[in-house]
């Protein structure tokens, strides 16, 4: 068990800050995504990461922002602060600056991109593709409520689920990438080692949107789709004594 005493935790917070209410993650899906603090959201464990008092330490206003291409979830590390506390004044507390860039990067392991610029570049690539053989679906329909001045819209939302295993090297990389993700939303998460009885269980919302006529527009109707992961489950094969195949899941 972890217990602080109280002259520590008046030196940490003179230093510190909590690192769940500066971390913030976003799934970006355009270039105009990058820089726009709407879906957004806050990591529920930092601990894993930063220590078991989930603080940054040695920077005034900090901001971490760990940015996905929603086209290939490969993520970004951003790091900024107004300025850095004094050497001095961290000494004097028996406090050293959080490496924070690195630490991520230890603890959460992925193939990061470089920078914004990079990012950019992977959200001009293709879109999301299906990974694995598609095992079932549903499919959810409903009428957008059309407003003073838009076209009455019929939506059809198209749940996927799609079934592969680790032992392929694309399905491995993309699997670390939603490893990296559930590290900050699942206590105690941990990545899966190399085994080919690993597999992968992905669901996708394919989303269609149809243009219907609205009254007095005889304009023709037009089709947009899209793909978005919506969630995962990794789950392991293995036999018992009767040659029985049993699973037992790891994160989702």
């Amino acid at each position: 068990n972890f217990r602080l005493h109280k002259a520590d935790i008046i030196q940490s917070r003179a230093c510190s800050v909590f690192a769940n209410d500066v971390v913030k993650i976003k799934l970006v899906g355009s270039v105009h995504d990058i820089d726009t603090e709407q879906k957004s959201f806050s990591p529920l464990f930092t601990h894993q990461i930063f220590g078991q008092r989930e603080e940054i330490t040695g920077y005034v206003n900090p901001k971490v922002e760990i940015l996905y291409a929603s086209n290939s979830l490969r993520p970004l590390i951003r790091f900024s602060s107004t300025s850095r506390h004094s050497e001095q004044m961290l000494q004097e507390h028996g406090l050293n600056a959080t490496d924070v860039v690195n630490c991520i990067k230890r603890f959460v392991p992925c193939d990061y991109l470089s920078s914004t610029e990079d990012l950019r570049s992977e959200l001009a690539k293709n879109p999301m593709q299906e990974i694995g053989l598609k095992v079932g679906g549903y499919n959810i329909s409903h009428v957008v409520p059309r407003s003073m001045n838009e076209k009455e819209t019929l939506a059809e939302d198209q749940f996927e689920f799609y079934f592969s295993s680790l032992e392929n090297p694309e399905v491995h990389q993309f699997a670390n990438r939603l490893q990296s993700l559930a590290m900050w939303m699942i206590e105690k998460s941990s990545y899966i080692k190399a085994d080919p009885n690993w597999k992968l269980l992905t669901l996708y919302r394919r989303l269609k949107q149809k243009e219907t006529k609205s009254q007095g527009n005889d304009g023709d109707s037009a089709q947009q789709a899209d793909l978005e992961l919506v969630g995962f489950v990794t789950i392991y094969k293995y036999l018992c004594a009767k040659d029985c195949i049993l699973g037992k899941t790891k994160c989702k």
